[in-house]
């Protein structure tokens, strides 16, 4: 049996394989941004570390945390039966930046859902916090995406809190 040298073994070739995966690369960009099934994230992150006096601290919406340990407050138990109702999600809404434009544009696939009397009596009823998905039975993939969800529940914020 012979011993063929592909053209991967061969050094000459290197730079022509290089210069085809660069041009495969660049299409499947063009295609996401073509598509747009690509996802541009213009949300900024919220938690930030800032070097003050040579320590490195965190920030929270521009606040000092005391620590990453989780901050004592009070709190309200929002666990129980909820309304749900599933929808096809505009899936890059949620990397938009939150300005007036990214605002309006979470509002408008709301249809409505975010105000306080809008009629959910027809959505699903269920009992949180659960997993939402349906479990795959599988170690590997534990839920299928089944696309965006709304959920709504009315609750009282007791005076001590306002």
């Amino acid at each position: 049996m012979t011993n063929k040298k592909t053209s991967m073994n061969n050094k000459s070739d290197m730079p022509a394989i290089l210069c085809k995966i660069l041009i495969a690369l660049s299409a499947c960009l063009l295609f996401f941004q073509e598509t747009g099934l690509g996802q541009v994230a213009t949300l900024q992150p919220t938690l930030q570390l800032k070097q003050i006096d040579g320590y490195w601290l965190p920030f929270q919406n521009n606040l000092p945390l005391p620590s990453f340990d989780r901050q004592p407050r009070p709190t309200i138990d929002i666990g129980g039966v909820w309304r749900k109702e599933r929808f096809s999600a505009g899936h890059s809404l949620t990397l938009f930046r939150r300005d007036q434009a990214g605002i309006a544009a979470i509002y408008s696939e709301a249809r409505g859902r975010n105000d306080i009397n809008y009629d959910d009596s027809a959505w699903e009823e269920m009992i949180l916090p659960m997993i939402e998905n349906e479990l795959s039975g599988y170690e590997a993939a534990p839920e299928y995406y089944e696309d965006g969800v709304w959920y709504r529940r009315s609750f009282v914020v007791p005076d001590s809190l306002q």
